[in-house]
């Protein structure tokens, strides 16, 4: 008995000292990074990283770190924020690829490059922190690699402030780049300045809380799908000279559309899916309409062609080719009929 009772009270001890060695073992572990350097860059190409907390170091001996690699953090599920310091000018592709715990980024003012994919698969992906301002904000030529990825909804941070309710771009901003205010949560409304001249792709996509919008004659570039599948929006006012692809596609509360005497061409799928538009009024300068552009429109009942001569389909089988409409859209429910159902799939041109 006295043998069995040291022998236990011996286990016992040895289960202790090995689980102390290992806490001691778990408390010594510590992010460490490795790095890339070149004559002119200094990358983070990756490392070990047990801190839920990353925040990259701003230089590595002595050097500043401009870059963060391709592929450098990939597949990490430790990380849930990360901070880039002040510097870094590129973040690679796939740099934090699935990366599905990461819900908040901040990013600093001289990052200029994301590679495409370089948030891809970072489902809680929610808060962006962004260290500038509005117009530096606006100047990136693409953020849609970390823009597009994540949360179905951003909450998106300038400047230590939070986008919501309306926005004001500042004057001097000439572009919005991509996918800039892609899934703006709390986004309700924008003013664009009168310097504006272009916005990117999918500028203004999936902000589902924007209700009402104006583009003027000023914004001579815009990219498709710049308001598509914003769910709340209700009314646009549009003077831009086209109206791209997709650009209003499955605004499904869009009742208001008021085009401009300067728009002249509305492009494919431009506002198909809109299904709680009721009328159109396709004003004067407007000589091509792209195929499907109010295609499922189901609630369109009334399309007025303020001219209506010289109006003829262009595309589709050989019965239809270059068929003359211009007498039936003279009445405002025909031509609905047409553009929603009869010939939605094919383009329209008016010589």
């Amino acid at each position: 008995m006295k043998k069995l009772v040291t022998t236990l009270c011996t286990l016992v001890c040895t289960l202790c000292l090995f689980s102390l060695f290992a806490a001691c073992e778990d408390t010594d572990k510590q992010t460490t990074l490795s790095y890339d350097l070149t004559d002119e860059t200094c990358t983070v190409s990756g490392g070990t990283v047990v801190d839920k907390e990353l925040d990259i170091p701003s230089s590595y001996n002595g050097h500043t770190v401009t870059d963060i690699g391709q592929s450098a953090f990939k597949d990490n599920l430790t990380v849930t924020s990360v901070t880039i310091p002040d510097g870094v000018t590129k973040i690679g592709q796939d740099a934090f690829y699935g990366c599905r715990n990461l819900e908040s980024v901040t990013i600093p003012q001289s990052v200029t490059s994301i590679g495409t994919s370089a948030f891809y698969n970072c489902s809680k992906l929610t808060n962006i922190y962004y260290k500038g301002d509005v117009a530096s904000w606006c100047a990136k030529t693409d953020l849609s690699g970390l823009m597009r990825y994540g949360n179905a909804q951003k909450i998106l941070h300038i400047g230590g402030s939070q986008i919501s309710g309306t926005l004001t771009v500042p004057d001097g901003v000439t572009k919005i780049g991509k996918a800039a205010f892609y899934r703006c949560n709390g986004l309700t409304g924008v003013f664009f300045p009168n310097s504006l001249t272009a916005l990117g792709d999918w500028a203004f996509a999936e902000c589902p809380d924007l209700l009402s919008v104006t583009v003027s004659e000023k914004v001579t570039s815009i990219g498709e799908g710049v308001f598509r599948s914003c769910s709340k929006l209700e009314s646009v006012t549009y003077n831009a000279t086209a109206v791209p692809q997709f650009a209003f596609h499955h605004c499904y509360a869009l009742t208001s559309v008021a085009l401009g005497i300067t728009t002249n061409k509305i492009d494919e799928n431009a506002f198909a899916f809109c299904t709680a538009l009721n009328q159109i009024t396709i004003p004067n300068g407007v000589t091509k309409i792209g195929a499907n552009a109010f295609s499922a429109c189901s609630a369109l009942k009334k399309a007025d062609f303020i001219t209506a001569n010289g109006w003829k389909v262009i595309k589709g089988g050989d019965n239809d080719k270059d068929k003359d409409v211009s007498k039936d859209i003279t009445d405002s429910e025909t031509a609905a009929n047409y553009l929603v159902n009869n010939y939605a799939d094919k383009d329209w041109e008016r010589s």
